[in-house]
């Protein structure tokens, strides 16, 4: 599991975190992530579709915002693990289903972007360290916009530029 660091924590978001590691009786750490937990529960949008996702779909831990790069990268890596599966028909299914969620987005590369790709980079040459560009871009996406990646890849939790957190699948 990775560290972080929060700065400017708002006082009402502080008191609110104060109050749920009291009335818990656990340290503000985990007090802090069972609130980020439920507010990323209560965040998703009510509807048949997102009811239907929560039923059925292994993706609905991946809902969050990407550069059009990304996704198209997202998308690319799912349809091909669906065409070496026995499901293929069911997961585009589920696909199509997590694709027409209203909080989906998408995240613009830029100038900044590309700042915090070269960074991310650098750091990853004085390390000796090698990851696919295509996850080194995803990486300056989220150092940009401030965004944590939950990932199957371990390789996100060599990057102190970001929050990551490696789940299985």
């Amino acid at each position: 599991m990775r560290q972080m660091t929060l700065r400017d924590i708002p006082d009402e978001i502080e008191m609110l975190a104060r109050d749920e590691a009291s009335r818990q009786g656990v340290s503000l750490n985990k007090a802090f992530l069972s609130l980020l937990r439920k507010s990323a529960q209560q965040s998703a949008p009510q509807s048949p579709v997102t009811d239907n996702l929560k039923r059925s779909s292994r993706f609905s831990r991946f809902i969050g915002v990407w550069s059009d790069a990304e996704a198209a990268e997202f998308l690319g890596e799912l349809l091909a693990g669906f065409k070496r599966g026995s499901i293929e028909q069911e997961n585009k299914s589920i696909l199509k289903i997590f694709l027409s969620i209203s909080n989906v987005g998408v995240l613009n590369i830029d100038d900044s972007t590309a700042e915090r790709y070269a960074i991310i980079l650098n750091y990853l040459k004085k390390c000796g360290t090698q990851i696919p560009t295509n996850d080194i871009w995803i990486a300056a996406s989220a150092m940009q916009n401030g965004l944590g990646l939950l990932t199957a890849v371990q390789h996100f939790s060599l990057l102190p530029q970001i929050v990551s957190e490696t789940m299985e699948v």
